[in-house]
């Protein structure tokens, strides 16, 4: 082997890009493409919804969340239970797809565009197959994030519940889905004159 040398000091050089330099992006890149996954990172970190939510998908998707099964896994002695129903078991998948307000929420969004289906276990088998054919261009903007704001919702509404006490309502918690997801698309194009009066009591109209 060739070796060169120069009166420059040395520094470190990062072996997955050209120039050296190193970066978290080349380095999660260079991961994902040693494990062979193709994983949705545009589906992820977009710029549709606020940075911590992106953050927050990024966890779910690894099933990172802190979920009572996670903090037992790491020492700690609590009772496990649901805090959305109180009837199994919290882990990810049962909080976010499987516990029967987190179902009845998904279904209640489906059967608004009357698509049904089997629940998914994980976020990125949603989002790989969260696609509608002949929605109006506002409603493929109102679509495309419903999957977060669902989520998201769904773990605002399990923390209310374990560290502030409150109760669970399946239509507070479908309202609050229909406030957040028209929050992060009400600047659009396609939604001007739109206010959020129109998105809550005309839900089904805005897909087509």
């Amino acid at each position: 082997m060739e070796v060169s040398l120069s009166g420059d000091m040395d520094r470190p050089w990062w072996g997955n890009d050209g120039k050296g330099d190193f970066s978290v992006s080349k380095c999660y890149k260079g991961w994902e493409v040693d494990r062979g996954d193709e994983y949705p990172e545009k589906l992820i970190w977009s710029h549709n919804w606020p940075q911590k939510v992106s953050f927050f998908l990024w966890l779910l998707s690894h099933e990172k969340m802190l979920t009572i099964d996670m903090l037992k896994k790491k020492g700690w002695s609590i009772p496990n239970r649901c805090y959305l129903y109180n009837c199994e078991e919290e882990t990810i998948r049962h909080l976010m797809f499987h516990c029967k307000v987190s179902y009845e929420v998904w279904q209640y969004f489906t059967s608004a565009v009357n698509w049904y289906w089997v629940m998914p276990n994980s976020i990125l088998t949603i989002l790989h197959g969260w696609k509608r054919r002949g929605m109006s261009e506002r409603g493929k903007i109102l679509w495309k994030v419903l999957p977060a704001s669902i989520c998201w919702s769904l773990w605002k509404s399990r923390n209310a519940v374990a560290f502030d006490s409150k109760g669970v309502n399946v239509d507070r918690l479908i309202l609050e889905v229909k406030i957040q997801a028209f929050f992060w698309v009400q600047g659009a194009n396609s939604f001007n004159g739109i206010f959020l009066d129109n998105v809550i009591g005309q839900w089904k109209d805005m897909f087509y």
